[in-house]
């Protein structure tokens, strides 16, 4: 899987027992690894990647209940790094067909109850970080096709695909900003991995970021006034609030342990992430007025 560990892969999954902070809320105590969280339109689910029992699958976690669902589990390769379509109804996801070292990547549609899978990028390459537009009628993905790790654009329906992104550095993580007129990315073409930003035709590039540790993952909040992202900056991996603009940078986990994948409330007023504070991976969720 190739794709899937292209930066995450350079985290330390170090764990801790520290007991985590008062003002986070927890929202799962298995420990399994999970990875990929994407916050529901609705606001009432958390879909994510974990590995449970050795299976790699797509998982929702029902907030109110705190109940875990396993929306896919294949025997012929894992599924991973769901991403919502705005009526909250379907998910794009990858699905990694085993296969040689790396296996073969797609990305798949399914509906929101695990039900209906369907491919929706073929495997040309590495096919990854699918990504839904705002008004549901295009889809951002990465992908190796033309060499290295660059962002595609299609029609949602999966054709018209064309390249966004064209750097000899790799290019990843892409997200849209709420009114799909932006498109914000981790990239490593200024020497170390940062946020950039730029227009959903791929013109006006601009570094949101600037700083030689590893900025990555970035997520735009639904009211287009911040953007959350992971870096290493302060010695180990933590989520990070920044403007558009690239001003007010704030560290917003302030833990001595690993934090990652964040993802925003429908509402902008929460972030989600996964968090290695209390020994395992589990989901948190922390205030963010």
């Amino acid at each position: 899987m190739g794709g899937l560990v292209a930066l995450v892969g350079t985290v330390s999954f170090a764990r801790s027992d520290q007991a985590y902070p008062t003002s986070w809320q927890r929202l799962t105590e298995d420990g399994d690894y999970k990875a990929h969280l994407a916050w529901s339109p609705d606001g009432s689910r958390i879909v994510f990647t974990r590995i449970h029992e050795g299976k790699m699958s797509l998982w929702l976690l029902h907030i109110a209940s705190r109940q875990l669902t396993r929306l896919t589990s294949r025997d012929t390769g894992p599924d991973f790094d769901p991403a919502w379509f705005p009526d909250g109804k379907r998910l794009a996801y990858v699905y990694d067909q085993l296969q040689g070292t790396d296996g073969k990547l797609f990305i798949y549609t399914l509906d929101s109850d695990g039900s209906n899978p369907t491919v929706l990028i073929p495997n040309k390459a590495f096919e990854e970080c699918p990504r839904v537009s705002p008004n549901g009628q295009h889809l951002l993905f990465v992908s190796t096709r033309d060499g290295n790790q660059e962002i595609y654009l299609a029609d949602v329906t999966g054709k018209n695909i064309r390249r966004l992104s064209n750097h000899p550095a790799p290019d990843t993580h892409p997200c849209w900003s709420p009114d799909g007129k932006r498109i914000a990315f981790a990239s490593a073409r200024s020497g170390n991995w940062d946020i950039w930003v730029m227009n959903a035709d791929g013109s006006e590039t601009r570094r949101l970021t600037d700083h030689p540790a590893l900025d990555c993952w970035p997520v735009w909040a639904p009211d287009g006034r911040r953007l959350a992202f992971t870096s290493n900056r302060d010695g180990n991996y933590e989520i990070y609030l920044i403007r558009p603009d690239g001003t007010a940078l704030h560290n917003v986990s302030h833990s001595p342990a690993w934090e990652h994948f964040a993802t925003w409330s429908p509402d902008s007023r929460r972030l989600a992430f996964v968090s290695t504070c209390s020994g395992g991976y589990d989901i948190y969720v922390v205030d963010c007025p």
